[in-house]
């Protein structure tokens, strides 16, 4: 008997094991399908993903460039087209493209408003659920259980950084003084009055801060136009034919993409002879007229660089200030050499919503402007 049970012991074992077998099989089977069904999922999503990244991108790009959102809309669908989810082209809606502002919190996270102004960003809601024109995703094994079907959603942002900045700049007499120079006044025999400023004068050291700043505007990934605004005095209402006679303000370029072009306008004037006085609310105001010209672009952000090295001689700068960021223009100043009003400046920078900087030296104008070149081509002000 013992021997009898000896041989029966691995026989029940075996169909212990063969029983257990057959009934975790489905369970199995099951867990199995659902990895499958798993890893489906992911792929699905990845593919999404790069569908709708790709879309919004394009969308973006194309807004930047022709600042039309139906084109911009229909640029973003025929790319999605292009790419498959689930064994299909990926159709997106109009209605799955928003447009807003994207900015960055202080932390350096950006965030999307939709109710933003001027755009900046284009936002799409790509979706496979009962809604969408594909529907959701149908699964493989999950559906045994109850699960027929994956309705995966992605959201994607893509921004653009377009930028036209006015360099509104003094060309008052004082501007041929050297940098550190406490004249007060320069007469009309004063040898330099009908002569193009020299190469130590504050003029001189503007030029160079200037191309440092077109230097940094090149180095940036942001879309920008320029333009150069000079403001001084009309000499005729004080003594007509004088040499040097310019009219107050004047638009000596106009908005354009080509920065050498503003390197060749700052060299002419940097040989050209001018004089008077500093009426800046006129440069203010010439600027927020181009600034607001055919030639801005509507999804731009607008900025305008005041340098002055003196008082205000006529006109209200700080009012002028308040108008341009009525018109979402930020107004930058700069006071530079010890006779720029820097208290006066202050005001017209915070009318503007911008922020003042004085420069003692010509190395520290060149630091200003390049701090200022980044601050004005960043999507946050």
């Amino acid at each position: 008997m013992k021997n009898f049970a000896k041989k029966l012991a691995p026989n029940n074992r075996k169909a212990a094991i063969l029983t257990l077998f057959i009934f975790l099989l489905p369970v199995l089977l099951i867990m199995l399908g659902f990895s499958v069904d798993l890893a489906y999922m992911h792929l699905v999503k990845t593919e999404l993903r790069l569908a709708s990244d790709n879309a919004a991108r394009v969308a973006a790009d194309n807004l930047s460039r022709y600042e039309d959102e139906c084109d911009a809309k229909d640029a973003g669908i025929n790319v999605a087209k292009q790419f498959t989810v689930a064994g299909s082209p990926l159709r997106l809606r109009s209605d799955d493209f928003d447009f807003g502002r994207a900015t960055a919190d202080e932390n350096g996270v950006f965030n999307f408003n939709p109710n933003g102004s001027p755009y900046n960003a284009v936002r799409v809601n790509a979706v496979r659920n009962a809604k969408s024109i594909d529907g959701p995703v149908p699964l493989f094994f999950s559906r045994l259980v109850g699960n027929k079907e994956f309705t995966p959603e992605i959201t994607a942002i893509a921004s653009f950084i377009n930028v036209d900045i006015c360099l509104v700049l003094d060309r008052s007499t004082s501007m041929k003084f050297r940098v550190d120079s406490n004249e007060t006044g320069m007469s009309l025999s004063d040898r330099r009055f009908c002569r193009a400023p020299n190469g130590s004068s504050r003029w001189a050291a503007l030029d160079k801060a200037v191309r440092v700043f077109h230097d940094e505007l090149r180095k940036n990934t942001a879309e920008e136009q320029i333009s150069v605004i000079t403001f001084g005095s009309d000499l005729d209402n004080v003594q007509p034919g004088l040499c040097g006679r310019l009219p107050s303000a004047s638009l000596d370029l106009p908005l354009t993409t080509n920065i050498d072009s503003a390197d060749g306008t700052i060299n002419t004037l940097s040989n050209s002879v001018w004089n008077g006085n500093t009426e800046i609310a006129a440069g203010i105001d010439l600027a927020v007229a181009e600034l607001a010209s055919p030639r801005s672009r509507r999804f731009a952000d607008r900025v305008m660089i005041v340098l002055t090295d003196g008082f205000p001689t006529a006109g209200d700068a700080i009012a002028s200030a308040a108008n341009a960021a009525a018109q979402r223009i930020t107004v930058y100043a700069i006071t530079f050499g010890p006779d720029g009003d820097q208290t006066y400046m202050k005001q017209v920078a915070a009318a503007g919503h911008g922020e003042h900087a004085h420069a003692a030296t010509e190395n520290e104008l060149k630091a200003i402007f390049k701090r200022f070149a980044a601050k004005a081509t960043i999507l946050i002000q």
